[in-house]
């Protein structure tokens, strides 16, 4: 009988993997739903966003279209690797296509700010 292999069914995230992409999910984190968001580094240079940064998220709930905003009482973003990293607790509604699981989300501008269209997941290249 010869052995069997248990390895992780999911892509880890390196530091490339994300350049020009943004990422989002909704995880439960010690029983709190959270909102996790990686921000590729060469979207976060377009907009103009550092490691430090404080944000707020502007959110069209009918729309299901979110604008990351600089703000300085905002959270502040984290950094993993190369990508921006905004993690927290999450207590409206999770948008329906999305669900729990990370997803590659469309970008855009609008307003200025950098905009994300959750409505409709974007197909990483």
């Amino acid at each position: 009988m010869g052995f069997k292999v248990i390895k992780p069914s999911t892509t880890r995230l390196d530091s490339n993997y994300l350049e020009n992409k943004v990422r989002v999910g909704f995880p439960t984190i010690n029983n709190i739903q959270s909102l996790l968001m990686y921000i590729g580094k060469d979207v976060a240079k377009q907009y103009g966003l550092q490691k430090g940064d404080r944000v707020i998220l502007l959110v069209d709930e009918e729309r299901e279209i979110w604008q990351v905003k600089k703000d300085p009482e905002g959270y502040k973003l984290g950094l993993v690797n190369t990508n921006l990293k905004l993690q927290i607790t999450w207590k409206t509604a999770i948008p329906k296509n999305l669900g729990k699981s990370m997803q590659f989300v469309s970008t855009d501008i609008g307003d200025g700010n950098l905009q994300l269209d959750v409505s409709k997941p974007a197909v990483p290249s």
